[in-house]
This record gives C-alpha cells, structure tokens and sequence, in this order.
C-alpha cells in the first residue's frame, strides 16, 4: 500500500514544479542578487542538493557537484553563481534521485529508520521523516525565493 506515500509524493512533485519555475521565470538581474542573505540562486541550488543530501543511502557517493559542501549549506558564497542551465541540469538528477527513492517506499516502510539520512544528520531519522523533509525544505526554500521575487517587485509563484 502507498496511499500515504502517495499524498506526500503529490506535494514533493508540486514543490519541484514550482522550483523549476523559480529557476526559468527568474530575471538576470535577480538570479546572482546577494539580498539580505544568500543569493536567489543558492537557495534553489541548496534545496535541490539537499533533496540528495535526504535521500541517499548511508555512505553513498554524492557524485560530482558545481558547488561544494559549504556553499551547498549556507557557509560560504559562491564567487560566481551557477547559470540556468547548469542549475536546471544539475536540479533534474536531484529530483530524479529523489523521485526513484520515493518510488521505492511503501508505506509499511514509513517507519523504518533512514539509515543515510539518520547519519548525515546525526540523529534518527524514519523514511516518514524523510518524506516530510523533502516537501517542507522544498516549501520553505520555495518561500524563501518567492519572497525575493517579491521584494524586487516581481510577482509571486506561489
């Protein structure tokens, strides 16, 4: 059965439709925008790299990255930002990773300990968990660029 699964799926997909919008509708002068805090781009970056940072199994190869850790976390900035392109590209393997894990859980799964994310986190994590993580990190992020948008006097997705 995967009827809860499912649900949260449905919104996992609808917030990664929305952040591939945030990526394509967002004009030049806003994407590399410091604002008060991170750049506009970053913040997609880092939701799209946690979707693998959540997913992945315990010691799994995080494979190759434009960015490194800290900038991927919110330690540094990126002396230059990534394009769309490279930005777009590097977003679809993230969901797609995201999209076959979520494929492989039921939901006499939900309560089962993530081992990978339980150690990259340091703390014990079930797959429900990771679940919720993946769509409220998505909606915040989403939020947090959608209030950007905002401030420079475009119109929200959302």
């Amino acid at each position: 059965m995967r009827d809860a699964v499912q649900a949260l799926a449905g919104s996992f997909k609808r917030g990664s439709t929305l952040l591939f919008q945030l990526l394509e509708d967002c004009p030049d002068e806003l994407w590399g925008e410091q604002g008060k805090g991170f750049p506009y781009w970053q913040h997609l970056y880092h939701t799209f790299h946690a979707m693998d940072f959540f997913v992945l199994p315990k010691d799994a190869d995080f494979g190759p990255r434009p960015c490194t850790a800290d900038e991927a976390m919110f330690r540094s900035t990126p002396a230059k930002p990534l394009s769309k392109g490279e930005l777009r590209s590097f977003g679809q393997r993230m969901k797609a990773d995201a999209d076959r894990w979520i494929q492989s859980v039921s939901d006499a799964d939900l309560a089962k300990k993530h081992e990978g994310c339980s150690s990259r986190m340091g703390s014990d994590m079930t797959n429900a968990t990771v679940l919720a993580l993946l769509v409220g990190h998505n909606m915040y992020h989403i939020g947090c660029a959608d209030t950007l948008r905002r401030e420079a006097g475009l119109k929200g997705v959302m």
